[in-house]
């Protein structure tokens, strides 16, 4: 059928083989699991990311996490909005240093035995960074940042690895520290 062909012909693609000698690619679409540890609350959920470069150097990005969990009866919600735009400078073949700027929302949410409490919290993102091709397969991150919420500001550390099976496919671990905030996430990303 149609929809076969079709399923067939992008599984070909995504499969395609890697090609060498290539620095980290910026035109991106990932989903995620991760674990996020709030001062001993424990929540998980999906986020899901994708960033495009406008021209050589200059690119867009965007994060959405959606997180949940009860802990002793209570509900508990944390959801995270991020969108940017950042600049990549090729420092060799395969490695890229950037910096970024972004927009950043926060939305916190606990209910449980007939009570629920609610805030959120806008604020902006600063981060550099180095994406570097280790390997034909291998990709590593590392990035420091400074992220201000309705003026509370704190430093973000964050490293990830992701492993490349084709040009188009990774798969991938990161984690990120922002004061008592802890994630932890695996990533599946789709290269365009």
């Amino acid at each position: 059928s149609m929809k076969k062909l079709l399923l067939g012909s992008a599984l070909l693609l995504a499969f395609s083989q890697v090609s060498a000698n290539e620095g980290p690619k910026w035109d991106s679409l990932s989903v995620g699991y991760q674990d996020v540890d709030l001062s001993g609350i424990d929540v998980s959920g999906f986020t899901f990311s994708g960033s495009k470069l406008v021209n050589d150097n200059v690119f867009v990005f965007g994060n959405v996490s959606m997180n949940s969990d009860t802990v002793g009866g209570i509900d508990f919600d944390l959801d995270t909005t991020t969108l940017g735009v950042g600049y990549r400078h090729g420092i060799s073949d395969k490695t890229d240093f950037f910096g970024s700027l972004s927009y950043e929302k926060l939305e916190v949410e606990a209910s449980g035995r007939g009570l629920s409490n609610s805030a959120d919290g806008n604020g902006y993102g600063l981060t550099v960074g180095l994406r570097s091709m280790v390997s034909d397969k291998v990709e590593l991150l590392g990035s420091l940042g400074y992220i201000d919420i309705e003026d509370d500001s704190e430093a973000e550390f964050a490293v990830g690895a992701y492993y490349h099976f084709t040009d188009r496919f990774a798969l991938g671990l990161n984690y990120s520290k922002i004061d008592e905030l802890k994630t932890t996430g695996l990533s599946a990303t789709l290269f365009f």
